[in-house]
């Protein structure tokens, strides 16, 4: 994955040329922040959703952790723009 980087970010540069917003946050599909993750004594699950529909889904899992397991932290990633929008 590392060494497709180059070729996998002109697709992505291109896609982003035809659709509006979705370079936004780009370097986030990369898992690269802006700022680092504060320090968090308990444990962290990471939830990656591709899509709009995955992201909705996604919700009333998260919905469920946050009751059952509230000191849980909770990562969530998209790969869609839309998806972005939607879980912020």
């Amino acid at each position: 994955m590392w060494l497709a980087q180059p070729a996998l970010r002109r697709k992505l540069k291109r896609r982003g040329q035809a659709e509006p917003g979705y370079l936004h946050a780009i370097d986030e599909r990369f898992g690269r922040y802006a700022q680092a993750l504060p320090p968090h004594d308990g444990p962290t699950v990471w939830i990656h959703a591709v899509s709009l529909g995955e992201t909705r889904a996604a919700a009333v899992l998260i919905a469920a952790l946050r009751q059952r397991l509230p000191a849980m932290r909770l990562l969530l990633t998209h790969g869609t723009a839309t998806g972005r929008a939607e879980g912020a």
